[in-house]
């Protein structure tokens, strides 16, 4: 949908079904290589090797999920405006 869609902005959770939310990002960047689409990593894992294997895929941020959601619609908000 993402590639069909071309938003400004997109939050992938990390851990999907079918594929991780790094193989998104890795799969949105080769297709679209010249987009400005923000790709924003959404995971539970704290460990740093999550991190930089999501920002090495091409995510622009990683956040870690934690009770407030708010971090998340405040690093989107950062980014588009």
């Amino acid at each position: 949908m993402i590639l069909k869609e071309k938003p400004d902005a997109a939050v992938i959770d990390f851990h999907l079904p079918d594929m991780s939310g790094a193989e998104i990002c890795k799969e949105i960047r080769r297709n679209v290589p010249d987009s400005d689409i923000r790709l924003f990593l959404f995971t539970g894992d704290t460990q740093a090797s999550t991190k930089e294997s999501a920002l090495a895929a091409g995510a622009d941020a990683v956040v870690v999920k934690s009770p407030e959601a708010e971090e998340i619609v405040n690093l989107v908000s950062q980014h588009l405006y």
